[in-house]
């Protein structure tokens, strides 16, 4: 009788300690499932935030290194947007990697980026595949370049079943502004760099344009080449970037003809010295600017009306 009564105080003892056993696994298991599904939000809030700055790391420094290769090399870009996109993508000009862009393994580029974030997921405990499979180079105005692009990222965890795939867009605008102009070098024979800084106002009266000859300011301008128009060696706004925006593209800066002489480099007297003109075989008759405090101040008439400065009969 006593082992029938202590069987039957002990059977649900055992069955409650069963239970809760089990209860507390699946609550375990909940628990940690919670966890990991907070640590993959995070994760892919980290991506939303991190990727417009990235594409804005990648866009500027594959600019810079655009211009680099080709003023080091004196051979304008045969695409100046599809160098930029091949850096910004890469980390490579032409195929080969690109030292400015911080070498093969160490880069700026957006393919370095989604390795990074690959190792990223690791560390929050997931397996990640993440790849840009767009990305677009433009002229957004005379000084912006814009880049859009899209990525592509799948991240789950198998032992938790938990798994999200998803496709984040991005934009960033490139401001030329303190990069060099290759325009300069590359007709210069590399003696001559100029960094793009735009006038602060329009360059309108002979004051103005003294101001802008002796700063090496730009502006803008439908008559000039566009930044990267300039990269492949252009003296206009190609209609290929022109068609890609609503806006003005092109800038203009004045040609400083006396330190081309100070450099001992061939110059052309009594030619249009804006540069779209000047480094033109087929500019236009030029004659000297009324009150300009340089001897070496030719323009044509459209672009002295453009200017509003007089020229000398």
């Amino acid at each position: 009788m006593y082992s029938i009564i202590t069987l039957a105080i002990l059977v649900p003892i055992v069955m409650l300690a069963l239970f809760y056993v089990d209860y507390a696994g699946v609550e375990s298991r909940s628990l940690v499932t919670n966890v990991v599904g907070k640590e993959l939000a995070n994760y892919a809030e980290s991506i939303q935030q991190d990727f417009p700055r990235a594409l804005l790391v990648s866009g500027r420094s594959s600019v810079i290194a655009c211009v680099s290769h080709v003023v080091g090399s004196g051979v304008p870009a045969d695409d100046a947007a599809l160098r930029i996109r091949e850096l910004a993508l890469n980390g490579t000009f032409m195929g080969e990697p690109s030292e400015v862009m911080g070498g093969d393994a160490n880069n700026n580029s957006m393919t370095n980026w989604t390795r990074r974030l690959e190792e990223k997921g690791r560390a929050y405990g997931l397996a990640v595949e993440a790849e840009v499979y767009y990305l677009n180079v433009t002229p957004l105005d005379s000084r912006r370049i814009y880049f859009e692009a899209n990525i592509s990222v799948n991240a789950r965890s198998a032992d938790y079943n938990v798994n999200f795939s998803r496709v984040y867009p991005a934009s960033a605008v490139v401001d030329v502004e303190g990069i060099e102009d290759p325009l300069l070098p590359l007709n210069t024979y590399g003696a001559v760099q100029r960094l793009v800084t735009m006038n602060a106002t329009d360059v309108f009266g002979v004051e103005a344009f003294d101001a802008a000859a002796g700063s090496g300011w730009y502006w803008p301008s439908a008559d000039g080449p566009s930044f990267l128009d300039r990269l492949e060696g252009r003296t206009y706004t190609s209609e290929k970037y022109a068609s890609q925006s609503a806006a003005t593209i092109g800038l203009q800066s004045v040609v400083d003809i006396g330190r081309l002489v100070s450099q001992e480099l061939p110059v052309t007297l009594n030619k249009s010295v804006v540069d779209s003109l000047y480094f033109n075989e087929t500019a236009p008759v030029a004659r000297k600017v009324n009150g300009s405090s340089y001897w070496w101040a030719y323009l044509d008439d459209a672009t002295a009306e453009a200017l509003g400065v007089s020229l000398e009969p």
